[in-house]
């Protein structure tokens, strides 16, 4: 009864979270697909996957910004993003265009985070209502909302409770010295350098307290061990990142 019960209760969250997207693509699809979601990153995502899922690679020159610079440079647009290549694929192959790649994506984001979030909920053993209270809280955030036309605002939408359910089942388990750090080098595949900055201190807060709660100090060497396999696995792209802004020319400043 109870397996049932939850399956119950994800199955009236996953529909939720497409009605509730439905209900705002309703009278336009294209509603959330504005400002820089149009202008800059969605030609660039778009531009990059045709190319990918036609053979070609990835292209090397962003033509939607400035003059044009490299199309790495930025950090933003998540071209090594798993969960993109799945966004792309189900709005050209399965949806045949009637929503954006972007679109898919933060409703894909939206689904997750919900997911993570019930997952939190359920493992704090909370009444139902309880849930229920919490989930509509949660999913009703308005602000991610108003800043949809930064797709990567939703990255912070899964992310966070993804990592601080990450955190909480590995807490006083031996995975705790590693799974944290792995899962904090995904999150530079999913676009925005400077959130995983975000995550690496949200997570260091979470060990901290966890440390000063058991008096112990060796709590805090999974923050040591984590902190140095996230730096090993993200190094590749940081470094390239780095090398891409360097060997970039100076823009000219503005003639006032």
């Amino acid at each position: 009864i109870g397996s049932g019960l939850v399956g119950s209760e994800m199955c009236i969250r996953d529909r939720y979270s497409i009605l509730f997207f439905a209900v705002i693509l309703s009278k336009n699809r294209s509603s959330l697909y504005v400002d820089d979601n149009i202008l800059q990153w969605g030609p660039v995502i778009n531009k990059a996957f045709d190319n990918i899922f036609s053979g070609k690679g990835i292209p090397y020159w962003n033509f939607y910004q400035y003059k044009g610079i490299n199309i790495f440079s930025s950090g933003y647009y998540g071209l090594l993003n798993p969960f993109m290549y799945v966004s792309y694929a189900i709005s050209h192959y399965l949806l045949n265009g009637f929503l954006e790649t972007l679109i898919v994506y933060e409703i894909i984001m939206y689904m997750l985070g919900n997911l993570m979030m019930y997952k939190i909920l359920r493992l704090l053993n909370l009444k139902r209502s309880t849930i229920i209270i919490a989930m509509l809280t949660y999913s009703t955030s308005v602000i991610f909302l108003l800043f949809s036309f930064y797709y990567f605002t939703f990255n912070n939408y899964f992310f966070m409770p993804f990592l601080m359910w990450t955190f909480i089942q590995t807490n006083s388990k031996r995975t705790r010295y590693f799974i944290p750090g792995i899962v904090l080098a995904f999150s530079l595949l999913m676009g925005p350098v400077q959130f995983s900055c975000y995550y690496v201190m949200v997570y260091c807060i979470f060990q901290v307290v966890a440390s000063v709660q058991k008096k112990k100090l060796k709590e805090l060497v999974p923050l040591m061990t984590n902190l140095m396999i996230f730096i090993g696995l993200s190094s590749g792209i940081i470094i390239g990142l780095s090398l891409i802004h360097i060997s970039e020319p100076t823009r000219p400043e503005p003639i006032s």
